[in-house]
């Protein structure tokens, strides 16, 4: 016996890759009161940040768009440079 098929849905746009391309708008505080600013947006699932502020513990949130809306905002990471 199998199981049926479960027909999936795409709500982003392919990339030439067949991919369904999300864009992810990384954002930035200054603990532990700074207000969340836009440091990178990329379609790719790994950024690198040049000059960020040194000595002080910042906090890293993502969250995901395409064509059917933004994502809830994910998990925080706190990192001190």
């Amino acid at each position: 016996m199998t199981a049926p098929r479960r027909q999936s849905y795409s709500t982003g746009f392919k990339s030439a890759s067949n991919r369904v391309a999300k864009r992810r708008l990384t954002t930035r505080r200054i603990m532990p009161d700074g207000s969340w600013m836009l440091v990178k947006t990329s379609f790719e699932p790994e950024i690198i940040l040049t000059d960020q502020p040194r000595g002080q513990t910042l906090e890293f949130r993502v969250i995901a768009s395409n064509k059917a809306g933004r994502s809830v905002v994910s998990n925080s990471v706190a990192v001190m440079i």
